[in-house]
């Protein structure tokens, strides 16, 4: 079974990010580049999402974020250079995704993600690795990581950009509201949000930035709402998606 099927197996249980009260409470989750001895050999499971990297990381800055990524061993995303900038055409795809989320955000009048005091500068910082199947990128608030808020996406993601399933574009822009979500508590404090809220406003707005997208992920994300449509709308997480986008249309501002 291929990478891109288990997912597609596991989505109804959790696909996009984890919710931020996964973390141990009190321990801060290291960025990925700075955990000691780690191991890159061997895909990641249900106790670690992702691998840390265990090769020097590079970086790519893109005009509003910054991307994190290694080139040797399976945590490597796709290293084809097609533009032949020396830098590897998916990076670019993840940082165009977060330049495109993040100007869409501060249109709509959100605040700012929280500035980042870990990377090369205050702006976010967006780490790409091998995820266990069935996840496709987390989350993590200022109080529950070292130097503050940032997030980590997968190295398989669809760069497709209208149909796909499991988007870049669509992964990272959720992943990113969930730092401007996060912006709106103080960074020592854990963000007290349901999941219905969490999740289901992120996987609404990230359809409002790539409205020419259709990832099949959402479409999946939704099956258990429409499976038992009598329950409660804060049972759901993902699917709570359609109440905000109908907010959202009727009340655009």
């Amino acid at each position: 079974m291929n990478v891109r099927h288990r997912i597609a197996v596991a989505a109804l249980a959790a696909l996009l990010p984890v919710p931020a009260t996964a973390a141990a409470a009190g321990v801060k989750r290291p960025r990925p580049s700075n955990v000691p001895a780690a191991e890159t050999s061997i895909a990641p499971n249900d106790f670690q999402l992702y691998n840390d990297y265990a090769s020097p990381e590079r970086t790519y800055s893109s005009r509003r974020a910054v991307v994190h990524y290694v080139v040797l061993g399976i945590d490597a995303p796709p290293l084809n250079d097609d533009d032949a900038d020396s830098v590897p055409d998916y990076v670019e795809r993840v940082g165009e995704a977060a330049d495109r989320a993040l100007a869409y955000y501060e249109r709509r009048g959100f605040r700012p993600p929280l500035p980042d005091e870990a990377g090369p500068d205050e702006r976010p910082d967006i780490y790409v690795s091998r995820f266990s199947p069935g996840t496709l990128g987390v989350a993590f608030p200022a109080g529950r990581a070292e130097g503050g808020a940032f997030a980590v996406v997968s190295n398989n993601l669809d760069p497709s950009p209208e149909r796909s399933f499991a988007s870049v574009y669509a992964t990272v822009a959720h992943e990113l509201f969930h730092l401007v979500q996060f912006s709106y508590f103080r960074p020592d404090t854990d963000p007290a949000i349901p999941t219905w809220i969490l999740e289901g406003t992120a996987a609404a707005l990230e359809t409002r930035v790539n409205p020419e997208l259709d990832d099949l992920v959402s479409t999946i994300q939704l099956w258990r709402w429409f499976s038992a449509t009598e329950r409660s709308m804060t049972t759901q997480s993902y699917g709570a998606q359609l109440l905000w986008r109908r907010l959202d249309t009727e009340q655009p501002r």
